[in-house]
């Protein structure tokens, strides 16, 4: 799940993203939001409870970005400049009640494929929404996701699925909404028409669907059926329409894993289509990984494009391959074609967590002594193996998961895919209370010297970073050990 297509969702707890106010945006690697005018935007005061930010850091030079962000916060929409000035409330052209928002958390939006459009939850039921970035034509498209009846309790754990499990997926057209609801006490999965029609139900049963992967032309839905009280997973698509849900085969996966015939899969990861009509996917078994397979899903077949045991696969859509490790040998990458055979070896030892650039020309790895290496470094190499050459070296990258230092860092690409965002360990990294425990760095991939963006004081776990469109801020989420709350901050990426 890149996790989430939101306005920017970070941990179902807090959304932000950014809107540009003219020019045509760069491309970016996370949703954008077009144009809000300033005058539209009616003045705010931010609520007494809930205090904004103070800076604690030494504030750098202005922001230059003309953008404007747009983010959710206590159960609204709000807006303001980079530099946190000219705050307030997103006027929406119709009234609707506050955001959906479960205890604790302030409510989320997704974004539509062309970043133009938002849907959002509102009320005590969780009606759904959908509105232009803008706030016009904001108007509800499905009256509840939430059941009328139900104790208190109940309610609040479904609520409280339908919002940190939700996947709300638009078909490219941003014609139709697939998204996971309760309105009669059991979750299952709905498609809605936003030009009108009544939501069509696509699942009946106990089990909670989960990753929602349009096809390219929007004709099929990939997605999977989650068995949490015995931890099995099942892969199955259906039509646009709601019709043809049909599973993906499975019995040659577990017979490759030696299991019974009609044995569920432990996981299934990175849903990914190829096509129209395939898809590929990491299928996971009681013992672990079973290679990469690909699905038919016309002709209801599966092939296995490799079934040795991986680990850290990546994907890129433009050199047509992955880089991968491989299970028994750590510290190896290796190479691997679409079509299959032999993969091909990369790096001998000491790399882990390979990710591709974007442009498919380059891969990027956490060199270090073995997985639990105190220090890293980080190293671009050829697809051929050739010109391997290190990036940055000394440092501790901060992971997402667990939050400590490792090779699975906090690493992104700017929206020209030539510069490497990451996050480090600050010097008083592990001492309660002290100061300066994450930080934000770049690099850029051509080589020279990293530079520091960011150096707050009692604060961790960087969450996910959005560009503004033009490329000249980065609006990120940190908790602040000072008032154990997460604040929004903005900085200047030169």
């Amino acid at each position: 799940m890149a996790k989430r297509p939101a306005i920017y969702l970070i941990l179902n707890i807090l959304a932000a993203g950014l809107v540009g106010c003219g020019g045509t945006p760069s491309p970016t690697p996370t949703p954008a939001v077009v144009t809000i005018e300033p005058a539209t935007i009616a003045p705010a005061t931010v609520p007494p409870t809930q205090p904004a930010p103070v800076a604690v850091a030494t504030p750098g030079p202005p922001l230059t970005s003309e953008d404007r962000l747009l983010y959710v916060r206590s159960g609204g929409f709000w807006t303001s400049k980079p530099d946190g000035t000219d705050k307030g409330s997103q006027p929406l052209s119709h009234e609707q009640p506050p955001l959906f928002s479960p205890p604790k958390d302030p409510g989320g939006a997704w974004l539509s494929p062309q970043e133009d459009k938002m849907a959002y939850l509102a009320g005590g039921r969780a009606a759904l929404w959908v509105a232009n970035v803008d706030g016009t034509d904001n108007h509800q498209v499905m009256e509840r996701l939430l059941p009328e009846g139900g104790d208190t309790e109940t309610l609040v754990k479904l609520g409280q699925v339908l919002m940190y499990q939700q996947e709300m997926a638009w078909t490219p057209d941003e014609g139709k909404l697939a998204v996971i609801g309760a309105p009669e006490g059991q979750i299952d999965l709905y498609l809605v028409d936003l030009e009108g029609g009544d939501p069509v139900q696509v699942t009946d049963d106990e089990q909670r669907e989960d990753i929602f992967v349009w096809s390219p032309d929007g004709g099929t839905l990939a997605f999977k059926s989650v068995d949490e009280a015995f931890a099995n997973e099942a892969l199955y698509v259906v039509k646009t329409d709601g019709t043809g849900l049909t599973p993906i085969p499975l019995d040659a996966i577990a017979e490759e894993a030696g299991l019974p015939s009609g044995s569920p899969l432990s996981s299934i990861q990175s849903i990914t289509w190829l096509d129209e009509t395939t898809l590929f996917f990491y299928p996971l078994a009681p013992r672990g990984s079973v290679g990469i397979w690909k699905a038919d899903v016309v002709a209801g077949t599966v092939e296995a494009i490799t079934t040795e045991p991986i680990a850290d696969p990546d994907w890129s859509d433009a050199a047509r391959s992955w880089v991968l490790g491989r299970r028994g040998e750590p510290g190896s990458l290796w190479v691997l074609s679409l079509e299959g055979g032999q993969p091909t070896p990369l790096v001998a030892e000491g790399a882990y967590s390979p990710l591709w650039t974007p442009d498919g020309t380059q891969i990027l790895y956490s060199r270090g002594t073995e997985a639990t290496a105190s220090t890293w470094s980080f190293h671009l190499v050829r697809p051929d193996g050739s010109d391997d050459r290190e990036l940055v070296g000394d440092i501790r990258p901060i992971q997402r998961d667990p939050p400590e230092p490792g090779p699975k860092g906090k690493r992104f690409w700017s929206p020209q895919g030539d510069e490497l965002l990451y996050s480090v360990a600050g010097q008083d990294y592990g001492i309660r209370g002290g100061a300066d425990f994450e930080s934000w760095w770049k690099i850029p991939l051509e080589g020279g010297l990293p530079k520091r963006l960011t150096n707050l004081q009692k604060v961790f776990y960087l969450q996910s970073p959005k560009w503004s469109p033009d490329g000249k801020s980065l609006a990120f989420v940190v908790f602040s050990y000072t008032d154990r709350a997460l604040h929004l901050w903005t900085v200047g990426v030169e």
